[in-house]
C-alpha cells in the first residue's frame, strides 16, 4: 500500500541538485569576495562627534538641530567614502555625542573625515584662526576638536575563532549522530548529521549570497540553525518510528513511512514556524543591532522547514532500506475460566 494523498519525497532528486546549484555559486562567490565581515572581524574606527563647540548654532539636544547635525555627519562620511556599521548617540542630557562605527582605518582618510566635521560644526576660537592660517587640519587632537574622542578599533575575531567554531559544531554533529545510533540507529544517526549539515551550509551560503553583514552573532546563529535542526530531524524521525510500529501501516515501505510522517509532522510544526518568524522578525525591527542576526535565524529556520519536507526524510528512506517488521500480539482468553490467566501470543 503506497501514501498516495502526498509525495514529498519524489522532490528530493531536484531540490539536491538546486541546494548543489546554491552551495557551489556561493562557495565560488565566497572565494572571490569573502563574507560580509563587521568590525568585529576585520577592525574600523570609533568615530565620536561632541558639539560642545558646535554652540550655539547647533545644539543636538534640540530636535531640528539633531536631524540637521545626523544628516550633515551622513553627507560628509558619504562624501569621503566611509562605509558605516552603525550610527548611534551616546550621553545624557547636555553631553550627547554621535558615535559612528566605520570601516575606514587609514589616517589620512579619517582625518579627512574629521576636518570636514570640524570645518561644517566648529564655532571655537582656536579652529577659526587655524582656518584663517590655512591649517585647519592641525584641529584634529586638540582640545577644541569635535572629533577627539575617536579611536581606532581592532578587529578581535580571527579566521582561526571562525574555523574552530566551524569545528566545534561539527564534533558536536558527531557526538548526536553518536547518540542517535542508539536511539534511532546507524541511518537515523547520519539522518540528524546530513540535515544539520545541509541547514547549516545553506544558511551560510544565503549569509553570502544575500552580503548579510557577519560579526560575533555568527557562532551563535550557526549553533542554534544546527540545534533547531537536529531537534526538527529527532521529531521526524521518532514519528516515523512511531507510525512503523502500528499495525495499520505495516504493508507500509519505509518510503510510505515517511511521507506519511511529513505530511503530520509540517501540519504539527507549521504554526510554531510561523510564531517562531514573527517573533524574530519582530526584534530584527525593533534593535536595528540585531537585524543582521535576525535575518540570518529567519533564513535558518526556512532552510530547516524546506529541508526536513523535501530533503531529509528522503535521505532516510534512501539510506534504510530495511524495513523493520510489525510484531502482532494476540490475546486468548479461557472461555470455561473468565478469571483464567490471559496467554499472550507473539506471532
Amino acid at each position: 500500500m503506497t501514501n498516495k494523498k502526498a509525495d514529498y519525497l519524489r522532490f528530493f532528486k531536484p531540490c539536491m541538485i538546486a541546494v548543489g546549484i546554491v552551495l557551489l555559486i556561493s562557495i565560488i562567490l565566497t572565494a572571490i569576495f569573502g563574507f560580509n565581515k563587521s568590525v568585529d572581524f576585520v577592525g574600523g574606527t570609533q568615530l565620536v562627534v561632541g558639539f560642545d563647540y558646535a554652540k550655539p548654532d547647533i545644539d543636538i539636544e534640540r530636535e531640528e538641530d539633531f536631524l540637521t547635525a545626523s544628516r550633515a555627519v551622513d553627507k560628509i562620511l558619504l562624501d569621503n567614502g566611509a562605509r558605516v556599521q552603525s550610527f548611534q548617540v551616546q550621553g545624557e542630557y547636555g553631553t550627547k555625542s554621535f558615535v559612528v562605527t566605520i570601516y575606514d582605518t587609514k589616517v589620512e582618510k579619517v582625518n579627512n573625515i574629521r576636518v570636514d566635521i570640524n570645518k561644517r560644526f566648529n564655532n571655537s576660537a582656536e579652529f577659526h584662526a587655524l582656518v584663517e592660517a590655512g591649517r585647519e587640519e592641525e584641529i584634529i587632537g586638540k582640545s577644541t576638536d569635535l572629533t577627539l574622542k575617536t579611536s581606532r578599533i581592532d578587529g578581535y575575531i580571527s579566521s582561526h575563532a571562525l574555523l574552530l567554531t566551524i569545528s566545534s559544531v561539527i564534533f558536536a554533529l558527531v557526538l548526536t549522530m553518536l547518540y542517535s545510533f542508539f536511539r534511532l540507529r546507524m541511518a537515523g544517526g547520519l539522518t540528524v548529521v546530513f540535515g544539520a549539515i545541509i541547514d547549516v551550509l545553506l544558511t551560510l551560503a544565503f549569509i553570502s549570497l544575500a552580503r548579510i553583514q557577519i560579526s560575533s552573532y555568527i557562532f551563535a546563529a550557526t549553533a542554534s540553525i544546527a540545534f533547531i535542526s537536529v531537534f526538527a530531524s529527532s521529531s521526524l524521525l521518532f514519528r516515523i518510528k512511531e507510525l512503523s510500529r502500528d499495525i495499520k501501516y505495516s504493508s507500509y515501505t519505509n518510503y510510505d513511512l515517511a511521507n506519511l510522517a511529513v505530511d503530520k509532522e509540517w501540519h504539527k510544526n507549521l504554526m510554531l514556524y510561523i510564531i517562531g518568524f514573527i517573533m524574530i522578525a519582530v526584534v530584527g525591527l525593533v534593535s536595528m543591532s540585531l537585524l543582521h542576526l535576525s535575518l540570518v535565524i529567519l533564513a535558518g529556520l526556512a532552510v530547516v522547514m524546506g529541508t526536513h519536507v523535501f530533503l531529509t526524510p528522503a535521505f532516510w528512506a534512501l539510506i534504510n532500506k530495511t524495513r523493520e517488521k510489525v510484531v502482532t500480539v494476540q490475546t486468548e482468553e479461557s472461555r470455561t475460566d473468565k478469571s483464567a490467566e490471559v496467554i499472550e501470543i507473539a506471532e
